[in-house]
């Protein structure tokens, strides 16, 4: 993702995308010319299971079934209007709007929707929840089950979405504080910038003044009549669409559908004017500064009309060749990183749109404010380069590679989409006026072009959008430069200016990793209640094998090793911080992990390094066709890392920028001095100083990973498409092909898992330093650690217990803080170790009146007063969720990751639902009693050191 994508994203209300991975097949025979011809004029084929329709009123609707997950359905409704559609005086109210529908309808009273959801299962957030952005507003069900009283209430609730809100005014004024709230903690350096940013770049449209979060004016002060006038204009169902996605038949959605939408009034449809983007005649660039962010981002962007555009096979592929020249140009931004004299973090270029009103190409990096001359005329120069000298054939077969390899995974595992990503993208391509196709006619349409594009026609497309343009670029840095602008011309022009040579590749050796001879099964065993193959290889690894139905062709590896955070030297704090990048980014010892990437562009394989408490864990993830290539790959990520210089050159370069953005955020503070204050200063735990972690070295993350990882006792797991008896041969083929490794794990030590944890009765304010007015209001109460894993089932009940009586205690009856969290941790590492946290959001005022509320809360629950039917209604969504996670491989894989050695987990998953479901409300509330019944607890509380004053643009 660009530097410029991620300032997109961070301006969104809710920063929720759901892309659809694009397309693959297996035929790469090229097409003729007349063929590519006839293709051209075509319409895209709808994928034959999507059922398009229309109502009466105008309502459109999409209906999908799906295979994955059973028994359950997902349905989206989107609303064609969001922050753009706004006047001036009502700046927010779509926003507002969102929160207010479920503020009392038609068929839920205030206060009822959210109780009625749970004990259906549905809990707000994970299965329920909406966001707005600046042209829809988007209404999303995860829908645990197809009961009828569970289909009645998501269909009459998004019903009442639609056109069933009462909009009260006692209501709207209860939510002013609540957004107003939202309004603050979303405020930052970084969002200020992006606001600048979008403003400069959009200029004569509305984008740039119209943010979804709107005014604080309009929030505190906004009239009911243009409340009710907003919705009976622009929620109409003319400009909705509803989409059903799941286990259903077409014929049972199309019913839903036309039984809760048939019976709304159609309307006039919605006319906007968002404006006409000005048009420049010269370079403009614009110096945006912000003392309180943390790093310099760098932005070029080309800027013109968007052009809608028929939806043609033809338009589809038009921008292909751009598209192969950006990830290669991609690829060579990558690759320079990795170079020591590289002035940038990061750089990349692409092509997008804002709302379908501005078409952009956009080149962004990011630089310590020192190099930001160095990095735009490094980045600048290497564009022109490819426009001037081209790309190389090699290049382009790579990235052809990638795109096939994409494609291919992306056909196989089509059938077994999850529904709630089916409907996320069928929302998109209804947004976007567009046929929803599937994986195999995308590859239809883009494979016979794809096969005939030369590297002459990417530099040509290159050159076209490009050469000769005018551009805008930013700078947006914490440095204030008066001459700025003008300052960013001067270099820009100068780049410009200079020769620029090819680009030149380096020669890549071939991937050879020997180990030895195979070896066999010596035990296996077999679980069927769980279908769990247990194996033991004659060099003493152990292997457990769980085959899966629920991701077609995807097949999930995990290696297991003894060791992790409790073996880290004590005195070398951040350590492991230093090693996840090394191991991460320092390739192999006989290749680079660019040249891993160049030689792997055909495969599905990759793999990936992390700590855990007393693990080493290197994954994966790949297909039946490259099973053993994946295997091969995470055996030589264990035996053969590289330790290369780059990734602690790569890992240097950030911490810098990384200290800077905590140093002024309330959870950059919060994250510094929670495990300090937590484990009384025990150095194991804390986070370390930017002068601890820049003493880390390469050597030692050598001197301490190495042997471990070549010679601890090893457990591999494999879960997903695959059948046993098919891959063993492989298995001993690889893996038992590694040297001898113990056949028992060796357990942490007591020295080693010893901790002392700070008393739970204390108050402490830590200041940050900023004039941003974000306060974090915190408490952690003693819970059991996760020994006991029926205990630790009862705590994740508490938390949800917990995080409703702060919902409704904090957000709803004092609207002050927007967006109360729980949070839970327990160990089965480090005995004693658990705790329950609650963290609130707002401002230094209302500080002490949030914090009161949580100890009014927590003290309540203290006393064990928790009624059967909020004990069920926090249960619920708990079930609900335990039920999917069952048919989803990464739940699978954290239940056999270690099987031969932590057997307790196999029997925890077996008794976990039923468990759930047998837990009492005198067992909760003697828990209660016990986690807060002391009324003793920590309290950390993050204040800002000079927090400003609000200003009239923001009550504006």
């Amino acid at each position: 993702m660009s530097i410029f994508s991620q300032l997109f994203a961070t301006a969104m209300l809710v920063c929720t995308t759901y892309p659809m991975t694009v397309a693959a097949a297996t035929d790469t025979t090229p097409s003729t010319p007349s063929t590519i011809d006839k293709m051209a004029s075509e319409t895209p084929k709808q994928d034959p299971q999507l059922i398009k329709g229309e109502l009466a009123n105008g309502l459109t609707y999409y209906i999908r079934p799906a295979a994955e997950p059973k028994g359950r359905f997902s349905i989206r409704l989107r609303v064609n209007t969001g922050s753009l559609n706004e006047k001036d005086h009502e700046q927010g109210i779509s926003h507002f709007l969102e929160h207010m529908v479920f503020n009392g309808s038609t068929n839920f009273k205030r206060g009822e929707l959210m109780p009625a959801m749970q004990r259906e299962g549905l809990g707000l957030g994970g299965d329920a929840n909406a966001y707005t952005s600046f042209d829809e507003t988007v209404y999303m069900m995860d829908v645990p089950s197809l009961k009828p009283s569970t289909v009645d209430l998501a269909f009459k609730a998004m019903r009442d979405f639609a056109d069933g809100a009462h909009l009260t005014a006692e209501a709207l004024d209860a939510e002013r504080g609540i957004i107003t709230s939202e309004y603050k903690a979303r405020d930052s350096a970084g969002y200020r910038m992006i606001k600048d940013t979008f403003r400069f770049l959009s200029d004569g449209t509305l984008i740039g003044e119209r943010f979804p979060i709107g005014t604080l004016d309009f929030i505190r002060n906004g009239p009911r009549d243009l409340f009710l006038n907003y919705y009976k204009t622009h929620y109409v169902p003319n400009e909705m669409q509803v989409i059903v996605s799941g286990d259903v038949t077409p014929e049972q959605a199309k019913e839903w559908i036309e039984k809760y939408f048939g019976s709304m009034q159609k309307s006039a449809p919605i006319k906007a004017d968002y404006g006409t983007l000005k048009q420049i005649t010269a370079p403009q660039a614009k110096w945006i500064a912000n003392k309180e962010a943390s790093a310099t981002d760098i932005s070029v962007v080309l800027t013109k009309p968007f052009e809608k555009k028929a939806d043609t096979v033809a338009n589809r592929v038009e921008d292909l060749p751009l598209e192969l020249a950006y990830a290669m140009l991609n690829r060579r931004f990558d690759k320079m990183t990795k170079q020591e004299n590289c002035p940038f973090l990061g750089a990349g270029v692409n092509r997008d749109d804002m709302f379908k009103i501005i078409e952009m190409d956009m080149l962004s990096g990011r630089s310590d404010s020192k190099n930001w001359k160095a990095s735009l005329q490094a980045m600048e120069q290497t564009i022109r380069s490819a426009i001037t000298h081209g790309f190389t054939a090699k290049e382009l077969d790579e990235a052809k590679k990638d795109i096939t390899t994409s494609y291919e995974v992306a056909i196989k595992s089509w059938p077994t989409t999850k529904s709630n990503d089916l409907a996320n993208a069928i929302t998109k391509t209804a947004a976007d006026g567009k046929v929803f196709t599937t994986p195999e006619e995308n590859w239809h349409m883009i494979q016979p072009v794809l096969a005939k594009i030369t590297p002459a026609m990417c530099q040509q497309m290159l050159k076209e959008a490009w050469d000769g343009k005018h551009p805008k670029i930013i700078i947006g840095s914490n440095i204030e430069n008066d001459k700025g602008s003008d300052e960013i011309l001067a270099t820009y022009k100068e780049s410009t200016q200079k020769e620029v040579k090819p680009y030149v590749e380096n020669e890549i050796k071939p991937f050879d990793y020997q180990f030895g001879a195979p070896g066999k099964v010596v035990t296996q065993s077999y679980n069927k209640e769980l279908d769990l193959t247990e194996l033991t290889l004659s060099n003493g690894v152990k292997v457990n094998l769980k085959p899966t139905p629920f991701n077609k062709d995807n097949i999930s590896i995990l290696f297991t090793i003894d060791g992790g955070k409790v073996t880290k030297p004590v005195s070398q704090i951040g350590l492991d911080m230093l090693a996840g990048a090394v191991m991460n980014m320092g390739g192999f010892t006989n290749h680079s992990i660019d040249e891993i990437k160049s030689i792997f562009a055909d495969k599905n394989v990759g793999s990936s390094f992390s700590i855990g408490e007393d693990t080493f864990v290197i994954s994966g993830a790949t297909n039946q066709k490259d099973f053993e290539t994946q295997l091969q790959l995470q055996m030589a990520h264990m035996m053969y890392p590289g330790y290369r210089p780059e990734a602690e050159m790569l890992f240097r370069r950030a911490i810098p920028m990384q200290y800077a953005k905590m140093k002024h955020e309330a959870n950059g503070a919060l994250q510094k001095e929670l495990p300090k204050t937590l484990f009384n200063n025990d150095v194991r735990f804390n986070f370390p100083s930017q002068e601890e972690l820049e003493a880390n070295t390469t050597q030692m993350v050598k001197d301490w990973l190495d042997q471990l990882l070549k010679k601890n006792y090893l457990e591999v797991s494999i879960v997903g498409d695959f059948k046993p008896e098919q891959i063993i041969p492989v298995l001993e083929k690889t893996i038992g092909s590694l040297p001898a490794r113990p056949k028992t794990s060796t357990p942490p030590t007591t020295e080693q898992t010893k901790i002392n944890l700070n008393a739970f009765d204390q108050t402490k304010d830590v200041t940050y330093p900023s004039t941003i007015d974000k306060t974090l209001v915190t408490l952690f109460w003693k819970a059991p650690d996760a020994f006991d894993k029926k205990k630790a089932r009862r705590v994740n009940l508490m938390k949800g217990l917990l995080r409703e009586r702060l919902f409704v205690g904090v957000r709803e009856k004092m609207g002050e803080a927007y967006s109360p969290s729980v949070m839970t941790s327990a160990s089965e590492v480090y005995p004693g170790l658990g705790y329950i946290g609650a963290v609130s959001s707002g401002v230094v005022g209302n500080k002490d009146k949030v914090l009161d509320a949580i100890i009014e809360i927590t003290n309540d629950l203290g006393k064990g007063n928790i009624p059967q039917d909020e004990l069920d209604r926090a249960r619920n969504p708990i079930l609900n969720s335990m039920e999917k996670s069952r048919r989803q491989n990464d739940y699978w894989q954290s239940v056999i990751g270690r099987a031969q050695t932590k057997t307790d987990r196999l029997q925890a998953s077996q008794e976990a639902i039923d468990d759930m479901k047998s837990i009492t409300v005198e067992e909760i509330n003697e828990l209660a009693k016990e986690i807060f019944g002391t009324g003793k607890h920590l309290n950390l509380n993050i204040l800002p050191d000079k927090p400003e004053k609000e200003s009239d643009s923001d009550k504006k």
